[in-house]
């Protein structure tokens, strides 16, 4: 009897019955051993390739339209020859990723949350009338030849781009607007594939979205191909191009987009007024509710500062629409009601309540995932940080496939993920900021991410590459990723079961495995060179004590042997040279200190050509002077006087070497605990006369006399051990001390004739995150800058009142962040680092109105 029709009629799996994609592995899984096969057989049979179908079992991934072939071909592998039954497997499959993707559930849903209004969404997308009707015409017009057929459309995040794109453009385009006959609309976006070849074969409304995607999700080869394609588009295609405000600087960097940039790129604006209660009123009334007018005025005045038109905040806009779900979603009558707002916390605790009341839904287990999960799903880049898609198997850490879908499903069902197909990404970047247990968990291990993604990068490059040698990692990038695996935050040692290695995924653990092999492969050869080497030396040196022998002997025969030894005695040297000079070439680059000796060496034994060449190339290399400490961040600083270095370390302690010539010792002269142990060190600051050290870290700080280096001696520096203390500096006459916190606050202190502060009341920052300080020359002012391109000004003549300063800005929103401010020689000008890859500047003539200086 034919085994395949004998399991078709005795299979019991119904697939009406899948609601999940766990329920969906289950069955297929069943059905597969109703036909008597393994997962090996299966794909043998089928055909198909093994990392899909056995994902499909595993409830890793749902077959896609793409791979409905294969997906066909293993049901008849399991006996389903069945064509009606087919489609029901099929329906299964749609059924599963629906309600993964969506949940939207049966009743209409008025607001969107953190998502973005989509192309279907059209008839919900209120507030832009203005805005779309001027795209759409300037669209229109570049169909008709007037204007640039590319442009571009840009807008801080949050500010509503991808929804004039999608839900503005596209549906007019699409949906018979008689200026577009002819004419359709795709939608891509760099991070998810290139620009097809072929879109330019009918004519075309091609929508970029998501444009900062090149940057943070294309490598340099991907980000060339896409700009190239885009430059090669013919007339059949209009190119609207969205992208992220911040992004403008990279964006001015690539020569392509220039002209788009010069062009009058369409700004996406804050919303007005009105605008805003458009958005507010008008879903619910097509909804059939109706909004309470003082659940209107709150969110108004709550967006809107007083005598300004427009939303303070552009970003604010996600965070409106998500408490706005969060209304509607409690309100149990036809209105939505202020007390129902006030149940989602408000619009700056909706996102942080949603996904707090998720995040307690969780098993323990499913935290940790949940952690690991979000941090995936996270790009950082010094302070600043954007969501990142990652492929849905790039989530699974090992046998955990059912607890890492629950958690995605958790997170999609609010809103708060996205998932598209087989990618999982945060909805919106706000939650990035608005969620403190996430934001918490990114600041903790900035630096660690940041190699981890690296990795995960490198990973995929070699997988996608056939597992190509050429892509493992190089010696040195694989020495920080075992020193990233083995330290957890602020860099301190992890024990060995607590190791990171538990965050790797499957491919990330072979990856890892791969680089060791082959890492270790290189040093047996190189040792095994060396020892050839060596004993290539011993031989020389043989050579040259029997060529010494046989010239003494030649001496003693007679004065007609002499120029023989003579030329023995030559070529030894000769030989002897070029050895050590052919050593030093090979150990330039692991020692250079060693080379420039041995360099020397050969040339004292003989003035060979490659004596002289090793000689002149050594002493184009500068030898360092390493000062060794505990693994993590250092920070140092020299006295006034040149002759001591303090350098503080992530394991809390300060070490005082001191310096000869300008070189400083390898050994410390002292060794102390900066404030308290167990705590790292993040700032270091002499007085002006040296006599005084200031230290902080984690635990707050501490106030030194090194008057006798050898002997420090702690002063009293009052300050809650709650601060982080990020950096310090004196005040030019030395009677004064401040330090910038990790929290908005600017801690300062007066310091008498002893090693004795005086703490004075902490001057506040209007932005939240690091604040730096610093005196100008003349020691008449104080300026702190801070995130969100805060900057205040005190004038130090009212120091010891609790006086408001005399220039201030407040949070405009943006991601750019002041990350350390400094004054010129002279006072006049102020210079601020950003993390906008940009420095700053301003006039400081007059402190109280600082002029932004022009380039």
């Amino acid at each position: 009897m034919n085994s395949k029709a004998e399991a078709g009629r005795h299979n019991q799996v119904d697939p009406g019955q899948i609601e999940s994609r766990g329920q969906f592995a289950e069955a297929l899984t069943a059905l597969r051993k109703a036909a008597g096969l393994t997962v090996r057989e299966a794909v043998e049979r089928s055909g198909g390739l093994h990392g899909t179908v056995s994902g499909w079992f595993a409830g890793q991934h749902l077959p896609t339209p793409a791979s409905t072939p294969m997906f066909f071909a293993l049901l008849e592998a399991c006996g389903v020859d069945s064509e009606d039954e087919r489609q029901r497997w099929i329906g299964a499959v749609q059924r599963v990723r629906q309600l993964t993707a969506r949940r939207r559930g049966d009743a209409t849903v008025p607001y969107r949350g953190l998502e973005s209004f989509r192309q279907e969404d059209a008839e919900w997308f209120f507030g832009r009338d203005e805005l779309t009707a001027n795209l759409v015409e300037r669209v229109a017009s570049a169909i008709r030849g007037v204007g640039r057929s590319q442009f571009m459309v840009i807008g801080a995040s949050g500010s509503g781009k991808s929804s004039l794109l999608r839900a503005g453009l596209a549906p007019k385009v699409a949906e018979g607007d008689s200026r577009f006959d002819g004419w359709r609309v795709e939608i891509l976006q760099p991070g998810t594939g290139g620009i097809p070849s072929s879109i330019s074969d009918e004519p075309t409304v091609l929508i970029l979205d998501q444009f900062e995607e090149l940057w943070t999700q294309c490598d340099g080869d991907r980000r060339e191909e896409i700009l190239r394609t885009l430059a090669e588009l013919g007339e059949n295609t209009i190119a609207v191009i969205g992208m992220r405000a911040d992004f403008y600087g990279l964006a001015a960097e690539e020569p392509l987009l220039v002209p788009l940039l010069d062009d009058s790129p369409m700004v996406v604006g804050p919303l007005t007024d009105e605008q805003l209660r458009e958005v507010i009123v008008e879903p619910a009334v097509k909804a059939g509710m109706t909004v309470q007018s003082e659940l209107v005025q709150v969110l108004v005045s709550e967006l809107t500062p007083r005598g300004s038109r427009t939303a303070s905040d552009p970003g604010a806009l996600p965070l409106l629409s998500h408490a706005l779900l969060g209304t509607w979603q409690r309100s149990t009558r036809k209105t939505l009601t202020v007390s129902d707002y006030y149940a989602t916390d408000g619009i700056a605790g909706a996102v942080q309540q949603s996904a707090e009341e998720v995040y307690g839904e969780l098993t323990e287990r499913q935290q940790q995932l949940a952690r690991r999960i979000f941090l995936r799903l996270v790009n950082v880049d010094e302070v600043t940080q954007t969501r990142r898609r990652a492929p849905r198997t790039e989530l699974f850490l090992g046998d955990d496939v059912d607890d890492v879908n629950t958690v995605i499903d958790r997170f999609a069902l609010r809103r708060l993920l996205t998932v598209d197909e087989e990618t999982v990404e945060v909805s919106h970047e706000v939650l990035l900021s608005a969620w403190s247990r996430l934001r918490d968990w990114i600041d903790s291990d900035r630096a660690g991410l940041a190699v981890h993604r690296r990795f995960t990068y490198a990973a995929q490059v070699w997988e996608d590459s056939g597992r190509d040698p050429g892509a493992l990692l190089g010696p040195a990038r694989l020495h920080l990723t075992e020193e990233w695996l083995n330290s957890g935050e602020l860099g301190l040692p992890l024990e060995p079961s607590r190791t990171r290695a538990a965050d790797l995924n499957a491919t990330e653990r072979e990856y890892l495995a791969a680089s060791i092999e082959h890492r270790d492969q290189q040093e047996f050869a190189d040792r095994r060179r060396t020892r050839v080497l060596r004993r290539l030396v011993t031989a020389l040196a043989a050579a040259s004590v029997i060529a010494l022998v046989l010239a003494v002997v030649a001496t003693v025969a007679g004065i007609g042997a002499n120029r023989q030894r003579v030329q023995a005695d030559t070529a030894r040297d000769e030989a002897m040279s070029r050895q050590v000079a052919t050593e030093s070439i090979r150990m330039r680059e692991r020692d250079p200190s060693l080379a420039s000796q041995l360099a020397l060496a050969a040339f004292a034994v003989n003035e060979t050509t490659e004596a002289r060449s090793a000689l002149l190339d050594a002493s184009g290399v500068h030898s360092a002077t390493r000062i060794i400490g505990p693994p993590g961040a250092m920070k140092a600083r020299i006295n006034p006087a040149g002759t001591v270095v303090a350098v503080g370390g992530s394991d809390g302690k300060v070490r005082l070497y001191p310096m000869v010539d300008g070189v400083a010792s390898a050994v410390p002269q002292a060794e102390f605990l900066g404030v308290s142990e167990g705590t790292a060190l993040f700032a270091v600051a002499y007085s002006p006369d040296g006599r005084l050290l200031a230290t902080g870290g984690a635990g707050g700080a501490a106030l030194w006399d090194v008057s006798d280096p050898e002997n420090p001696v702690r002063g009293t520096l009052p300050v809650d051990g709650e601060r982080v203390v990020q950096d310090m500096e004196f005040s030019p006459d030395g009677t004064k001390l401040v330090a910038g916190t990790s929290t908005p606050d600017v801690l300062r202190w007066n310091i008498d004739v002893s090693a004795n502060a005086v703490a004075l009341p902490a001057l506040p920052h209007p932005a939240d995150g690091i604040v730096t300080a610093t005196f100008s020359p003349d020691g008449r002012f104080l300026v702190a800058g801070g995130r969100q391109s805060t900057l205040r000004v005190w004038d130090v003549a009212k120091w010891g009142e609790e006086s408001a300063p005399i220039f201030a800005t407040e949070p405009n929103g943006t991601t750019v962040h002041y990350l350390g401010v400094a004054f010129s020689p002279d006072g006049r000008e102020l210079a601020a680092g950003t993390t906008g890859r940009e420095v700053v500047r301003w006039d400081m003539s007059d402190p109280a109105r600082p002029t932004p200086c022009r380039h």
